[in-house]
């Protein structure tokens, strides 16, 4: 059975692994053309292992811009850091978590993804609108 990208990407229906979800924090008010400072965390509504075994392997954050037909890649962070060593796994006790901050500009609305690979329960999204403010205030 071959199976398409949607089919394999999990998301917050699937119940009982909310420590997979990427979650994006953006402030309140967005403007046209200005900096977006955002950040997305993986955990952060109950927390991830961060193990040699068992960690966020990378995260990429894409926009689609209302009227477009593909995304645009912001960015793409891998998490190379989960505490192995020389001496074996969870030795260093060098960990990267996952978390990234971003900035970003845009003078369209349009909505914010974010994938994360967990290496043990696979691929993990979420998205949120992001809505500027001067296009709500020409409505």
């Amino acid at each position: 059975m071959s199976l398409k990208l949607k089919d394999i990407l999990k998301d917050e229906s699937n119940q009982g692994k909310i420590e997979h979800l990427p979650v994006f924090k953006l402030p309140e008010k967005l403007r046209k053309n200005e900096q977006i400072h955002g950040s997305v965390t993986v955990g952060l509504k109950a927390p991830h292992p961060n193990t040699t075994e068992h960690n966020i392997v990378w995260m990429s954050i894409y926009f689609l811009p209302e009227g477009a037909d593909f995304p645009y890649q912001i960015l793409r962070i891998s998490y190379d850091a989960h505490g192995a060593s020389v001496k074996g796994g969870d030795t260093s006790g060098i960990y990267s978590d996952a978390e990234l901050c971003f900035t970003l500009r845009t003078a369209t609305s349009g909505t914010l993804y974010c994938a994360s690979y967990c290496n043990i329960h696979g691929l993990w999204n979420t998205s949120v609108p992001l809505i500027l403010e001067d296009e709500e205030e020409k409505e």
